[in-house]
């Protein structure tokens, strides 16, 4: 499954240009890294490392929190890099998906991105694992999804999205935003 970059910026929000904080919630932004091979589009995930405090062994977008006065677009390309050694200069940002809130504290803005991978990823070993990535057509086979409901720290979340990636689960605020790209299609 292809997706049209002209047809994805115009379905898209336009690039977060500020940031849209919440009160009591920490900024962090996110890359939805789209990568196209054989002509098949795949969005990019990083699997966390195991040994973390936080979100350990997770599916997850790459991003990060938001530092000094950065902006929602320069948050995102840092923990890109930071994350995968992807630079600036292999980004097309598309455009953006609503923020969402996590059941952790954090207003997250996502950025729709086309990205040139490189050859060999440069991960930051702390944090970083391994990238994934998913075809969009395997993405968008409903039924791969389970909803779930899952206990957090003050409530049960109910009908939260999980698929299946080896042995792993993308599930929660990255599971949404991919759902959130998927519906622009």
């Amino acid at each position: 499954m292809l997706m049209s970059d002209d047809d994805l910026r115009a379905e898209l929000d336009p690039p977060a240009s500020i940031w849209r904080s919440l009160g009591g919630h920490r900024d962090a932004a996110v890359v939805v890294p789209l990568v196209r091979r054989t002509g098949v589009d795949h969005l990019l995930y990083v699997v966390r490392c195991d040994d973390l405090p936080h979100h350990a062994g997770e599916v997850a977008f790459p991003g990060g929190s938001r530092e000094g006065n950065e902006t929602v677009e320069e948050c995102a390309l840092r923990e890109l890099a930071e994350e995968t050694g992807i630079q600036a200069q292999a980004v097309e940002i598309l455009g953006s998906l609503p923020e969402r809130t996590s059941g952790v504290g954090f207003r997250v803005h996502a950025m729709v991105a086309r990205i040139d991978p490189p050859a060999h990823f440069t991960l930051d070993e702390v944090e970083i694992q391994s990238v994934v990535e998913v075809s969009v057509r395997d993405l968008a086979d409903d039924d791969q999804w389970q909803l779930r409901d899952v206990q957090g720290r003050t409530k049960v979340h109910r009908g939260v999205p999980f698929f299946p990636i080896g042995d792993r689960w993308l599930w929660g605020l990255t599971a949404r935003f991919t759902q959130d790209l998927l519906a622009r299609r």
